[in-house]
């Protein structure tokens, strides 16, 4: 019975971690609420394991998250006494810990290789998708094709703003952009990481997936010949693929992400690239990638100075300037304000909205406003007390994952940990311009980083050395 519950959950998961993307396409509203098929999965998953473990079917697992995780939400819980709209507090608080607590259960569900390598595959069918989705949104929007066929929201037009700003299956080019790190980063370590042609994802009998075993996958064979066919011209090709979506986002947070987590994955591989062939394959495909997909974007530029729209060039340098940078100042402003005024618990956790609305009231109208700034936000909704334990999570994520890189012998799962903990500091750097903290693919990364440091090493997989 334990492994046949494993094998569902692990089902679960992988499909998750394949939907997880899906944000705005595959969507569907149900009163009010926008419900994805990952938030599905995830419900399922979590009525799965709990009723499991409820029938002693199942035990729990001892993962280093738990106890800072539980310290955190229950500030955030703590701080509901602070709020002026108790509706709305409670509704995020719900939804911050739906997403955790997600996060947590991928600790108790990913225990093994074999079970990070079938997210592995699922991540790398999606990514295909999503990417080839996003060039089919720039080149449609470029030729004119309606965006009822392209998918575009009406915000991120040619038409509209100049330029086309893709964001594929998510709601904004910006959340496009912030999930897309997980896959880049994913697959540039492994393919940095690579030795030989040889394949990795199924190669190992014991605790591996094998060929034969592969064949329960669907479409795991024509997936995973791209992306290890021919050695590293598969992955080559993926990550061309998502870099080129990367940069036609137009996401100037996610662009200045990028750079310090790229950095930290030369740091980390940078024995590999000291090797020369490799060096020049690597910057070869970062800066043609990047090249390729700017010259996109200023070829088919229509804006118009006449229509009040900015050029491409002019839109990502112009980072002090516009309605947007007067927004983000006058939020900013506002959540030091709040912080100021309530020190120790904050404002209560999501009321930040409800007040903004009282303090700047030519905001009453519209949407529920955000700090665009997560750290701030969370220091004014939840004070020093949510603030320091929020940074504690952070930094713990931190410590045991640098110890993974360092002292697990496994070469593969030292990769795959690399590739993840650079897409979580691009992730977290860019949190410094966005602030929304239920965002499911976030805390599965999270839950992937804390699920492979408890994963023991049992194969050394010689390719990856």
């Amino acid at each position: 019975m334990q492994d046949t519950i494993k094998k569902i959950t692990n089902w679960i998961v992988v499909l998750i971690a394949f939907f997880l993307p899906f944000e705005y396409l595959g969507s569907f509203e149900f009163k009010g609420f926008t419900i994805r098929i990952s938030q599905i999965l995830a419900f399922i998953l979590i009525f799965v394991w709990l009723l499991a473990l409820i029938t002693k079917k199942i035990a729990y697992k001892k993962n280093y998250i738990t106890l800072p995780l539980v310290v955190f939400l229950a500030i955030n819980l703590l701080s509901l006494i602070k709020s002026a709209d108790i509706k709305r507090s409670l509704t995020i608080f719900s939804f911050i810990l739906f997403t955790s607590f997600l996060g947590w259960l991928i600790t108790q569900v990913i225990t093994d290789k074999k079970d990070l390598k079938k997210i592995i595959i699922a991540v790398a069918i999606s990514s295909l998708l999503i990417s080839l989705l996003g060039f089919w949104q720039f080149f449609g929007d470029s030729y004119n094709i309606s965006p009822q066929w392209t998918g575009l929201r009406a915000n991120y037009v040619q038409e509209k703003i100049g330029f086309t700003r893709i964001h594929s299956t998510a709601f904004e080019p910006l959340y496009y952009a912030n999930y897309l790190f997980i896959p880049l980063f994913l697959f540039l370590a492994l393919w940095i990481g690579r030795k030989s042609p040889q394949p990795t994802l199924l190669r190992e009998k014991n605790n591996e997936i094998s060929v034969e075993e592969s064949n329960k996958f669907p479409l795991s064979k024509p997936v995973l010949s791209f992306v290890e066919g021919g050695g590293t011209r598969g992955l080559f090709l993926l990550i061309f693929l998502i870099l080129s979506n990367f940069v036609l986002t137009v996401a100037r947070g996610a662009y200045l992400a990028f750079i310090p987590s790229l950095l930290i994955l030369i740091y980390f591989f940078h024995h590999k690239l000291s090797n020369f062939k490799k060096l020049i394959s690597f910057i070869l495909l970062i800066t043609l990638t990047i090249f390729f997909s700017w010259q996109l974007i200023r070829y088919f530029d229509r804006s118009s100075s006449s229509l009040d729209q900015l050029k491409y060039e002019e839109h990502i340098t112009n980072i002090f300037g516009g309605s947007s940078y007067k927004e983000r100042k006058e939020t900013i402003n506002l959540a030091w304000r709040a912080f100021m005024e309530n020190p120790i618990l904050g404002i209560g956790i999501g009321s930040f909205g409800p007040y903004a609305k009282i303090h700047l009231p030519w905001w009453q109208k519209n949407d529920w406003k955000i700090v665009n700034n997560e750290y701030l936000e969370i220091l004014a909704e939840t004070g020093l007390a949510g603030f320091i334990a929020f940074m504690s999570l952070l930094g713990i994520i931190i410590f045991r994952t640098f110890k993974l890189i360092y002292n697990n012998k496994d070469a593969f799962l030292k990769t795959a940990g690399a590739g993840l903990f650079a897409a979580f500091i691009a992730i977290l750097v860019q949190y410094l311009t966005f602030s929304t903290l239920y965002i499911m693919h976030i805390w599965f990364l999270i839950g992937l980083l804390a699920a492979i440091s408890n994963i023991k090493s049992e194969i050394y997989d010689s390719n990856l050395k």
